[in-house]
């Protein structure tokens, strides 16, 4: 019994030795291996070396081997960090990790005692390096419940508003109070009552401090935009 021949036997041999020789160079070979990886993270590269093992990128591994999105998860992990980029330079051999910080605008102490910070969008995370200039929140009622209300405001508000706040509290029912030095006023006292009609807020408190009679003012109070009071 004869067995049938197979067409292009010897083309198809070699294209599986080539398939598994580019196999082993891309994922065994030292030809293709990081010879060193850069870090930048604005000062805190101690960490992400930490965080980075050895199993996920050293130097002596094969680029192929490395997960560009494995190594952006764990980093990613941190809440103080906002983005990673992870290239991998195949003809440079070397592997570069970019990582952007959060911006903190505001801190708070939490339940558990610990500092915590806003950025400003509104999200909070942890710093491994303390910034004890920033503006403090005050919560005068459940943290938990009221830092949401805090972190839409902060989404919200005006970035010149949020940038010039010296600090920022808010009561049980949702009232917001800040202090800020903001249009030659070095410290302004702003009653925003709660997060309800927030642009007309907004609107009325740039055309108070445009009036010259309110120069010297030290208070604003839009609970009620439509009958805003200054002192």
């Amino acid at each position: 019994m004869h067995r049938p021949k197979v067409k292009n036997a010897p083309a198809i041999l070699l294209a599986i030795v080539l398939i598994s020789l580019f196999a082993f160079l891309l994922g065994w070979s030292r030809l293709l291996s990081i010879r060193s990886i850069e870090i930048s993270a604005g000062g805190n590269e101690v960490i992400i070396t930490s965080i980075v093992e050895p199993s996920l990128a050293r130097v002596g591994l094969p680029m192929a081997r490395v997960s560009s999105e494995r190594i952006r998860r764990e980093i990613l992990h941190q809440t103080w960090v906002a983005n990673v980029i992870v290239n991998r330079r195949w003809l440079a051999r070397d592997l570069r990790i970019d990582v952007t910080s959060r911006v903190p605008v505001a801190q708070y102490v939490d339940l558990d005692g610990s500092t915590k910070y806003f950025d400003r969008s509104g999200y909070t995370f942890v710093t491994p390096h303390p910034m004890p200039a920033l503006p403090v929140v005050t919560f005068t009622g459940s943290t938990g419940t009221l830092r949401s209300a805090i972190a839409q405001f902060l989404s919200a508000a005006p970035a010149d508003l949020v940038a010039h706040m010296s600090s920022l509290e808010i009561d049980a029912h949702g009232n917001i109070s800040m202090a800020a030095s903001i249009s030659g006023h070095s410290k302004l006292l702003i009653a925003w009552g709660t997060r309800t009609e927030e642009p007309l807020k907004v609107q009325v408190i740039q055309a108070l401090l445009a009036l010259k009679e309110n120069k010297n003012i030290t208070v604003i109070d839009v609970t009620n935009p439509l009958s805003p009071i200054v002192k």
